[in-house]
């Protein structure tokens, strides 16, 4: 069976109470039993494992996770739950391969699989690490312009106007406004005007 959107969306309501704390707890304690259970441990001395068995450990140790705890839902504090057939089926569907960007800064980013000796796809930037607004475009711009980056994955503005980001505020709205723009700017000046943005890492409420 593949659950819809309202079906998600009920087991979301419905499922069962538990605090964030308690999530974190039961979460945790879960994935120190499944390495143990599938043979998962890492080897400080290989940088990129590429044993084929270590990643099916690693997928089906997953799979058992999610089935599990459940998915949590932060806003409602409930754990909405999935089958392991459900999870294998949702990703047997899943695209293998996206365009990001337009016209000549367009670039593929693929499925890959352990050792694989395909190029993979860079994302430049801080990965939404908080950074002054006088810096944000200039740090940008830093990586927009390298070759090896195929697309921008930036950091998030912890205040903008001289104020500090407030959580649901309007200050939020403004501050992921912000980001785009200086990030678009960035992507122009570097001569790379269809480069792909993962961007709106100002926001972190539905505000932004």
């Amino acid at each position: 069976m593949r659950a819809g959107p309202l079906e998600v969306e009920r087991r979301a309501r419905e499922g069962s109470y538990i605090s964030s704390k308690s999530f974190d707890l039961q979460l945790s304690r879960t994935i120190a039993e499944l390495e143990r259970e599938y043979g998962v441990s890492y080897d400080p001395g290989e940088l990129a494992p590429d044993d084929p068995s270590l990643a099916k450990a690693v997928f089906e140790a997953g799979l058992a996770l999610v089935e599990e705890v459940g998915i949590y839902v932060v806003e409602l504090e409930r754990t909405a739950v999935f089958s392991r057939e459900e999870v294998a089926e949702v990703l047997r569907r899943a695209e293998k391969e996206f365009v990001l960007g337009k016209g000549s800064d367009a670039r593929v980013l693929s499925a890959r699989e352990p050792g694989s000796r395909q190029r993979p796809f860079v994302f430049g930037g801080y990965a939404g690490t908080p950074t002054p607004e006088e810096e944000f475009k200039y740090s940008a711009l830093s990586y927009a312009q390298e070759a090896l980056v195929d697309a921008l994955d930036h950091g998030s503005l912890p205040s903008v106007g001289g104020l500090g980001v407030s959580r649901s505020a309007p200050s939020e709205a403004e501050a992921t406004v912000r980001e785009v723009e200086l990030l678009r700017e960035a992507i122009v000046e570097a001569g790379r005007p269809g480069m792909h943005l993962l961007a709106c890492e100002s926001s972190v409420s539905a505000v932004g």
